[in-house]
């Protein structure tokens, strides 16, 4: 069986990205633009990786990567195209 990666994102130049890097890699890529369809596709499609934008609207990366940590599968990381800019009260 060919390995799985859910991209989950909504931002297009984030997709095309990791899409065109792992092209010819011998994967099986699935595109996601919501965290909600994320964790759709995630139970039912059994992915052996998945990447997060921390940034995506609704059911945000981070709140997905919870869900996903709470059944200890699969593995997971995170990924944005946009900065974060933290500041200290």
């Amino acid at each position: 069986m060919t390995p799985r990666i859910l991209i989950v994102t909504d931002d297009g130049n984030l997709q095309a990205l990791l899409g065109q890097a792992m092209t010819g890699s011998g994967l099986e890529i699935m595109l996601s633009t919501s965290g909600a369809d994320g964790l759709r596709r995630w139970q039912t499609d059994a992915p052996a990786l998945v990447l997060i934008d921390v940034n995506i609207g609704g059911l945000d990366g981070i709140a997905l990567t919870d869900r996903i940590r709470a059944r200890r599968r699969p593995a997971h990381a995170w990924a944005s195209s946009r900065s974060v800019a933290r500041t200290r009260g």
